[in-house]
């Protein structure tokens, strides 16, 4: 009887780590200071319990794959050398570490999680943006409600839940979601982090979850059929934050993906069939006409990355308002002037706000306002050096990938990639904490699969 009591002791002291990991995988919806605590019990639990593995796995291992991963933040960490702002450099460090930790945890402490543990995983990440849906959906109702809101035909409307829930749907879907937003903030009922480009990767990443899950391993009916409803839920949901990277990732990305995992050409070529049809069938929905298709902000984008261009090089006087394009303008003049080793972590927003104040951007000049592209931030920051060596990390983790043929891992990088076009994403500890546990998680499995088969890495 002891020794069984000392066994299951053992056993629940060993889960800790997996279950702080459960803890953190629900991130979107974590206080800051609840993250914190998170990681910080997450890697004392893990090197206290499996210090030990941490020599023997870095032989089995070699240092090579840490190196290719975390080397572009290191270099980074670097730049603090000819930073003039070291508080602000030291401040990025600190919110970036984890980009250097999680690496360490996944490929030489923490041991290598089964199918099942994986799946709990995924299902909290996913079970959290279920949460995060309704809550949002059901304050944005309360804020719609009590604030009210315009109407051509009906002046300024209040408690339109007096007509039922359906009406307050409908005008929900009419809103765009800065509209919707709005509701949420000045109702003063969530302290959650809400962006549309962090709240769609995430959906996105569910839906490829939820594909993999439901499509490639063997389920019951009753969760296969909710499947089948997150599924469609994450689709309008997308779809209604109109976050053009994300919906341009899953129409690409999604096609793909399934044609990579299903074998044999015939059942390939009635995916694509499908796909076709589904595409074609999902674009006379008015809703999808109206979001995606004859979206203006879509087609104003386009012309705005067109007077871009036509700014930078061929000197034409830019035709757009849009604040966005006076930063993207900033970030290119100012990476010109220093743009093989940058400016040094920490000052890279205050060379923007240099700029803007040249340019009189005011808008951007309150909004203190970021590069909005993580590549412009490398180059700012450490130059063409730093930008080299974070896409070095990005071919080498899609090398390992495709050697491993984990195509759930491919998806990840390229939804990520896409995603760091428009967004400083890895800034924020919401971006930084989606990369670290996922690309930690992915990498460490499939490279772990090659040592097995003995491929060379």
């Amino acid at each position: 009887m002891k020794i069984n009591k000392t066994l299951d002791g053992v056993e629940i002291i060993k889960s800790l780590p997996f279950f702080f990991l459960c803890v953190l995988i629900a991130y979107p919806i974590l206080p800051y200071v609840v993250q914190s605590i998170t990681i910080v019990l997450l890697f004392i639990s893990s090197v206290l319990i499996y210090w030990n593995k941490l020599k023997e796995n870095i032989n089995k291992m070699g240092l090579t794959p840490f190196l290719f991963i975390s080397g572009w933040f290191m270099f980074l960490v670097i730049t603090l050398l000819y930073s003039t702002n070291l508080d602000e450099g030291i401040k990025r460090i600190l919110k970036g570490i984890n980009l250097i930790v999680f690496p360490i945890l996944f490929i030489y402490i923490l041991p290598k999680f089964s199918l099942k543990n994986k799946n709990i995983l995924y299902d909290i990440f996913i079970y959290t943006h279920v949460f995060l849906i309704f809550f949002l959906l059901f304050k944005s109702f309360e804020g719609i409600d009590r604030l009210g809101f315009p109407d051509d035909k009906r002046g300024w409307v209040r408690n339109i839940s007096d007509e039922g829930y359906l009406e307050l749907l409908k005008v929900f879907f009419r809103m765009p979601f800065s509209h919707s937003r709005y509701f949420i903030n000045e109702n003063e009922i969530t302290t959650f982090f809400v962006h549309k480009a962090y709240l769609s990767i995430g959906l996105v990443w569910s839906v490829f979850l939820l594909m993999d899950r439901l499509f490639f391993q063997k389920m019951k009916k009753i969760k296969s059929l909710l499947f089948l409803f997150l599924l469609i839920l994450f689709t309008i949901s997308i779809i209604y934050f109109t976050s053009i990277p994300n919906i341009i990732a899953l129409l690409v990305l999604l096609p793909i993906f399934l044609f990579l995992k299903i074998s044999g050409l015939k059942k390939r070529l009635i995916l694509i069939i499908l796909l076709l049809v589904s595409i074609f069938s999902l674009s006379q929905i008015n809703i999808v006409k109206e979001r995606v298709f004859n979206d203006m902000r879509l087609k104003k984008d386009i012309g705005e990355v067109i007077s871009l261009f036509q700014t930078i090089f061929n000197d034409q006087p830019k035709e757009s308002a849009n604040i966005r394009l006076d930063v993207w303008s900033c970030s290119y003049k100012q990476i010109k002037k220093n743009i093989w080793f940058g400016y040094g972590i920490g000052d890279e927003e205050q060379i923007l706000l240099d700029c803007y104040k040249e340019i009189n951007c005011k808008d951007c000049l309150e909004q203190n306002l970021n590069a909005h592209n993580y590549y412009a931030y490398l180059l700012l920051t450490g130059g063409v050096s730093s930008l080299l060596l974070f896409l070095l990390a990005f071919s080498y983790m899609f090398k390992i990938g495709i050697k491993s043929k984990n195509y759930l891992f491919l998806v990840f990088i390229v939804l990520l990639f896409i995603n760091l076009m428009s967004e400083n994403m890895l800034v924020r500890i919401h971006g930084v904490l989606f990369y670290v546990v996922f690309s930690s998680l992915l990498f460490s499995e499939s490279y772990v699969k090659l040592i097995k088969q003995k491929e060379i890495v």
